[in-house]
């Protein structure tokens, strides 16, 4: 099903198939399939694929490729991650500047990051009912679990879309019965 809608060039089901593809959820791992379809996503501005492809660029140490995309990110819209990265990288790049004896111009702009990052982030509560919607699997609950992911994706919890587009993508959620969806495990 993602795959079809990525045919259609949906940027969250190239962000899904990327994150399948990155992880090897469902699908053989394949990091060049990952990298393309984060690009598409990412060139229509979604946000999480451009964080998600930042993470390729810093794997590969391309780390000017990485910030550019992060900045993106964060312009886009990322509610978290982006500006954890960024500020990581900036005081990585201080830490740099102190140790060779230069004025630590970017601690200040590293800790403007993190301070987002912290300021975005949910820590005292189960981020979207995620955590709930694991539960729910557990306990055989599917159509709460369902929901739950659900919600939980649209606020940005990626573990949350890695389940559903998991099941989306595997045709688990084609079962119905009186007008109710159900998946098979």
């Amino acid at each position: 099903m993602a795959a079809l809608f990525a045919k259609q060039g949906e940027r969250e089901a190239h962000n899904g198939l990327g994150v399948m593809y990155r992880d090897g959820l469902g699908v053989k791992q394949d990091i060049k399939k990952a990298f393309v379809h984060f690009t598409h996503a990412a060139g229509q501005a979604l946000a999480e694929a451009q964080v998600n492809l930042a993470k390729i660029h810093l794997a590969r140490n391309e780390v000017h490729l990485a910030t550019n995309l992060l900045h993106q990110a964060a312009r886009s819209g990322s509610p978290f991650e982006a500006y954890y990265h960024l500020g990581m990288l900036y005081a990585t790049a201080a830490r740099g500047s102190l140790a060779a004896g230069a004025r630590p111009e970017t601690c200040g702009v590293a800790i403007a990051h993190l301070k987002q990052a912290a300021e975005r982030g949910c820590w005292d509560e189960d981020f979207g009912g995620w955590l709930e919607a694991d539960r729910n699997w557990e306990r055989g609950e599917t159509d709460k679990a369902i929901l739950g992911w659900w919600m939980a994706g649209e606020r940005g919890v990626e573990s949350a879309q890695n389940n559903l587009a998991f099941l989306l993508d595997q045709g688990r959620s084609r079962r119905r019965s009186a007008g109710r969806c159900y998946v098979d495990r």
